[in-house]
């Protein structure tokens, strides 16, 4: 795969593996009562504000919409910046589907990876953690990744997500999230990608949608 953006021994190791098994997953979380609330778009780029949205159209006026209610079709033109994560619980999330554009800049196959184990071990107890507080209570989130380029130049990707119920109660809640911002950076001549990544969650901040917001 090349070093790319996931330029660390372990990560590489990870992705050249085979995906994890599916787990046998628990009972989801539950919407609760409470009521939906109108979101704050200010400072997203146009394409989280497009995504953010169109998850509201889904779920009406319930907390959270169901996996029947999404329609893909509203978000079409961001299918390859799409990234859908399964998540069990703190310690185990699946990236279900990564699009092509986040994949193509990422350089690597992310879908059925462990969205937690792509990052160095000593973050990945937290990684797991802030996830699952997305899902425990839940709100969308917007965040910022930083890339820095092998010449000094940097660039930040935002990511904007938001969780959604199954259909069935013995299935996991999905994670939706939109990737946006990225840098027009060409492949170099050997094939590699000249970045690597430098920060995970710069400005991560959490947007009520009617449940509160998790403290941290």
């Amino acid at each position: 795969m090349g070093k790319g953006i996931f330029s660390d021994d372990h990560i590489r190791t990870l992705l050249s593996s085979r995906p994890e098994p599916r787990p046998a997953p628990p009972a989801a979380m539950p919407a609760g009562d409470a009521a939906p609330t109108t979101m704050s778009f200010e400072g997203c780029s146009p394409e989280s504000r497009k995504f953010l949205a169109a998850w509201q159209s889904w779920r009406g006026t319930q907390l959270l919409p169901r996996r029947q209610q999404v329609d893909l079709t509203s978000i079409a033109r961001l299918m390859p910046q799409l990234a859908v994560l399964e998540v069990h619980g703190p310690d185990r999330a699946t990236f279900r589907l990564a699009g092509t554009e986040i994949e193509n800049q990422y350089g690597a196959r992310l879908t059925g990876r462990s969205y937690i184990a792509l990052t160095d071990p000593a973050k990945q107890q937290k990684r797991g953690e802030l996830l699952w507080l997305h899902v425990k209570q839940p709100c969308a989130v917007i965040a910022h990744q930083e890339l820095e380029f092998r010449s000094g130049r940097r660039c930040v990707v935002e990511i904007a997500s938001a969780p959604v119920l199954p259909d069935s109660e013995d299935q996991p809640v999905r994670v939706f999230a939109v990737v946006s911002r990225f840098p027009r950076q060409p492949l170099r001549s050997d094939g590699e990608r000249d970045m690597v990544v430098r920060n995970f969650g710069r400005n991560l901040r959490f947007i009520d949608i009617g449940a509160g917001i998790p403290g941290i």
